[in-house]
């Protein structure tokens, strides 16, 4: 997966919400392709105003070209919003013959008449992506976004007969995904969750953006709800019941949705940069502080965080309640971060010589404090269920307590630049740390995604927050550059805007 540096402007205002994808919340747009190309009228393309296009490049099935996408791009590039490209995807299938389009493929060679089947459906898959790339690139087609069109009215099983091969079908899938992949592209997938299980099976779950096939005629917003995604999808655009314009022509509407998640920066002089779906409900920027802020935690239902400062003081904001502080508290040791029990009443603190202050439910699980340490603790996680918790140094090292399993450390092996943070994952079997710049270092059941490890940087990275589906995360410089990776959106940042004190720590919403 490739990262991207969210250089857009930071939200004007408290509660405006972020898109799911690149196209801004609320646009309208049409979706065109060989339906609306004829041999004698050449292309067709709405006539009622439209905020954004998406084009296809097949027409109807694998192995197809649409010869009016040329000049359909050309309508919606003149949009407000970038072009998006879509194509149609099928089985291999050829009247009944088996069709040998996959012969050859990433995953090797597959006999012919191929022996096995899993082999070719995957290369089918490859090659069809890599044939549709070619002919969009060819024709000046570009895009950072293409769907994938699942349906059931075309063939998914080898004779075409009306059933479904989901053992085989899903490689096809996959195919075309980690083809487009290579591209450096944003892969989603067109359906409805019935027809995408139906088709490939209720298992498969590539956690693709979905383009949502909705015609119940109602208004689309409401179809944007996380419940209505598929394959631990979620919903960027949904598409509605096709309406006649005033031309005469049917054409299908899109919806583009709001973002189900962001995150929060906080800065050293305790303001909050809120994007995405992350409310601002108030900050210290701007109040004489003791002592700068460090970090800050949410409670898992969201309304509401804390910011926390190096001398233990506690901030609350939003539904986020005050349960104490170490603020006016001598300490050995200043605070560098902290997180939020599951229940979100409650939360830990960490100090640098490890030391762990506990309030409200959070539990004592154990620390450090006391203990010599070859470099000091950055930072902490806790588990999802919060009987545990991680301490990470800036080494690498890694300090397992309570019910958090140690994965493995990065302590005594040499790195480039110190550790500045961790995450841990959904299910609180793995973690990931991050170095200053942007190295990720992956232990347990935590993915790789990607690092920053050979960007080049403004400024060092000061932290990271995984999304709340574990698929993905975020990094946050300094300057307030934000950078993704895996299923991490970019919903904003504070690049190019100039800060009175740098962004410390980066803070996903729900």
């Amino acid at each position: 997966m490739s990262a991207c540096l969210a250089a857009t402007a930071p939200l004007a205002a408290a509660h405006s919400v972020s898109a799911a994808g690149p196209i801004p919340t609320g646009y309208h747009g049409w979706d065109i392709s060989w339906p609306q190309c004829t041999s004698t009228t050449g292309t067709r393309t709405p006539p009622a105003p439209a905020q954004f296009g998406v084009v296809g490049v097949s027409h109807g099935r694998s192995y197809t070209t649409n010869s009016c996408a040329a000049a359909q791009f050309a309508w919606a590039r003149g949009l407000a919003a970038e072009p998006a490209l879509y194509i149609v995807l099928d089985a291999p299938h050829s009247g009944g013959t088996y069709e040998l389009r996959g012969t050859t493929g990433p995953s090797g060679s597959c006999a012919s008449p191929p022996s096995d089947m899993s082999c070719n459906d995957y290369n089918y898959g490859w090659n069809n992506a890599a044939t549709e790339y070619a002919y969009a690139s060819g024709n000046g087609m570009a895009s950072q976004v293409w769907w994938l069109d699942v349906e059931t009215g075309d063939c998914w099983d080898f004779a075409c007969d009306g059933g479904y091969d989901t053992a085989n079908n899903w490689r096809v899938l996959q195919g075309n995904i980690d083809y487009l992949h290579t591209r450096g592209v944003t892969v989603g997938i067109y359906s409805t969750a019935y027809q995408f299980n139906l088709i490939v099976g209720s298992g498969y779950k590539p956690a693709a953006p979905v383009w949502l096939a909705d015609y119940n005629g109602g208004d689309p917003a409401n179809d944007c709800n996380p419940s209505h995604g598929f394959g631990n999808g979620q919903v960027w655009q949904v598409q509605t019941a096709p309406v006649q314009l005033s031309d005469g022509n049917y054409y299908d509407p899109d919806y583009s949705c709001p973002s189900p998640h962001g995150y929060w920066l906080v800065a050293s002089d305790g303001g909050i940069f809120a994007f995405g779906n992350a409310g601002f409900h108030g900050s210290m920027g701007g109040t004489a502080l003791n002592q700068p802020v460090v970090g800050m935690a949410a409670p898992p239902a969201g309304g509401g965080y804390w910011e926390v400062a190096s001398d233990g003081g506690i901030f609350a904001f939003g539904a986020a309640k005050f349960h104490g502080s170490m603020g006016g508290t001598r300490l050995n040791q200043p605070v560098v971060g902290m997180t939020s029990t599951s229940s979100g009443n409650g939360y830990w603190m960490v100090a640098t010589d490890g030391g762990i202050f506990a309030f409200g439910d959070a539990a004592f699980h154990g620390s450090m404090g006391g203990t010599p340490l070859n470099q000091p603790v950055v930072g902490m996680a806790a588990t999802p269920d919060g009987g545990g918790y991680w301490l990470v140094a800036r080494d690498g090292g890694i300090f397992a307590f309570g019910t958090a399993g140690f994965h493995g450390s990065m302590g005594a092996t040499p790195l480039n630049q110190p550790i500045v943070g961790m995450a841990a994952t959904h299910d609180g079997k793995g973690y990931w740390m991050v170095a200053a710049d942007g190295g990720i270092f992956a232990f347990g059941d935590a993915p790789f995604y990607g690092s920053a490890g050979n960007m080049r940087l403004s400024s060092p990275v000061a932290g990271m927050a995984a999304t709340p589906d574990g698929l993905g995360y975020w990094m946050t410089t300094a300057a307030g550059d934000v950078l993704c990776f895996g299923d991490a959106l970019a919903y904003g940042s504070m690049s190019g805007t100039h800060l009175a004190q740098p962004v410390e720590a980066i803070t996903a919403s729900n």
